[in-house]
């Protein structure tokens, strides 16, 4: 079995029947898995080469949307961005939006002095527009002391940008990423990933219009192959076609039944 890789991208059925099983791989970058009147080329050992220096992520790769080796990234995930961030060392931002105390800021501060701190009600965090011209990577970008809140717009330096609603320093709400390559998501957000409705467009990759769950498309969703001209509209799970749906070859030839993940049962 096919270990999932995101974003996943699958192959139709393997016969033209209402009921199929099919074992759906991510494609990273290359053609979709064709059908089986078209047979795949043979697998490699399934090895991933070890980063080095030669193999880090340039401004170029960001620009083009490719990985180290130059293959295109057919949808580009919140988590995905943020591992090519690092391994591009692309550590600097812009913020400007509204903004509340982190938690260390909010933190009660030491009393050596052993006075008796006098009693206060808790208030809500202040929440002000503040325009930061540099942060700093610290597990994610981050501002030194704030937490992004509310409204606001970052830019990193690679010409990633997210402009939408944040809640205590994470993407939450409605938001619009814009990816340097020119791919977008537009839709909802919770806790800094894809979650609920969301559209991901792009000019020489592939689409997706559906239903997402923490970066991964789960529920109904339509999904267009790029290289192919193939699309499907049905049920995801955990970024797998699952459920019931419907295959559209380019050519006219339709696919529709029950999708399996093998090794799952439906």
């Amino acid at each position: 079995m096919e270990k999932p890789i995101i974003p996943p991208s699958t192959a139709p059925p393997e016969t033209p029947s209402t009921q199929s099983v099919t074992s759906d791989a991510t494609a990273k970058g290359g053609d979709p898995a064709p059908p089986a009147s078209h047979p795949a080329e043979a697998e490699g050992r399934g090895r991933r080469r070890r980063v080095t220096k030669e193999h880090m992520l340039s401004m170029q790769n960001m620009l083009s949307g490719t990985d180290e080796h130059g293959i295109r990234i057919r949808i580009f995930t919140s988590s995905l961005t943020c591992q090519r961030a690092q391994l591009g060392g692309f550590y600097e931002f812009t913020y400007e939006g509204g903004t509340i105390p982190s938690d260390e800021e909010r933190r009660p501060q030491p009393n050596p002095g052993g006075v008796a701190a006098k009693k206060s009600h808790r208030r809500r965090p202040e929440m002000r527009p503040v325009a930061w011209p540099c942060g700093v990577w610290q597990e994610g970008l981050r501002l030194p002391g704030k937490h992004r809140h509310g409204h606001g717009e970052i830019r990193d330096e690679s010409g990633n940008s997210y402009k939408g609603e944040w809640v205590n320093d994470k993407r939450s709400g409605v938001g619009t990423y814009t990816f340097a390559c020119g791919d977008v998501y537009e839709g909802e957000w919770l806790g800094g990933k894809y979650h609920g409705k969301g559209k991901y467009t792009s000019a020489d990759s592939d689409e997706y219009d559906g239903e997402w769950v923490e970066d991964k498309m789960s529920g109904h969703g339509k999904y267009r192959y790029r290289d192919s001209g193939d699309v499907y509209e049905g049920d995801w799970d955990g970024g797998f076609r699952e459920g019931f749906g419907k295959y559209t070859c380019s050519d006219g030839t339709v696919y529709i039944g029950q999708y399996e993940v093998c090794g799952r049962s439906v």
